[in-house]
């Protein structure tokens, strides 16, 4: 697999820890998906290795490459108290249980002055930075944002819906005031966590732009927060 700026096609391969989903684009619109099943904390390298080099579509050059990775493993901290050097620290202090075989890595979000620290399989990492060096491995939340997430005044909610967990992002006046993952069973579940958000921050639903992002449960979901919100808009997509 490479890159080359000879044809339109992109591919993009987001990981999660039970496989992945690859993805080839023509400029913005998407050919083909499919997910290859794997557990990747219990491979060794070679056969992660092996096991990518099955799949057909990395047989291709692309224009682009991109790589994501799904977790619930992560936090965010202002660019203003960042430092490299700490940033397994910093994670550990969110999440207690990390697994000493995973490799922390991170995210810039300039616009927001924030960034994403999350964690990798360490077999998995390496054996991307082997093949694919010069390719940043993105949260899929730093991914949402830098595809989605517009800049503008005021006050704004995301809600991305993903099977059973629903991803909000709070911004006000461009600044980060939330980033966090919630699970849920029902329709009910994403309206509570929604408005709960929408309590703790004092955002105010007269006021604050709701955006709906997913690929299920969409409409059902936009029906019922019409309800609570002055402006709320749906977008279909797949993270």
């Amino acid at each position: 697999m490479t890159q080359t700026v000879q044809n339109n096609y992109k591919l993009s391969i987001r990981f999660a820890p039970d496989g992945f989903y690859l993805s080839v684009y023509e400029d913005n619109l998407k050919l083909t998906t499919k997910k290859v099943e794997a557990e990747f904390s219990q491979l060794a390298e070679n056969q992660i290795i092996d096991l990518l080099e099955k799949q057909p579509e990395l047989q291709n050059s692309y224009k682009s490459v991109r790589l994501i990775y799904q977790t619930r493993i992560y936090t965010y901290v202002p660019v203003a108290f960042f430092n490299e050097t700490e940033i397994t620290d910093v994670l550990k202090f969110q999440h207690r249980d990390l697994n000493g075989n995973e490799k922390v890595v991170y995210n810039r979000l300039e616009p927001w002055e924030a960034v994403s620290v999350f964690s990798v399989p360490g077999n998995l990492e390496s054996v991307l930075k082997r093949f694919l060096p010069e390719i940043e491995i993105e949260h899929h939340l730093s991914a949402l944002m830098k595809d989605h997430v517009m800049m503008r005044n005021g006050k704004s909610l995301y809600a991305m819906i993903r099977n059973n967990e629903v991803d909000i992002i709070v911004l006000h006046d461009n600044k980060l005031l939330l980033l966090n993952t919630y699970e849920f069973e029902s329709l009910d579940d994403i309206v509570y966590h929604i408005l709960n958000v929408t309590v703790l921050l004092k955002l105010g639903t007269d006021e604050c732009q709701l955006m709906l992002l997913g690929n299920g449960n969409l409409m059902a979901a936009k029906e019922l927060m019409t309800k609570y919100f002055q402006t709320c808009n749906s977008t279909e997509l797949f993270y």
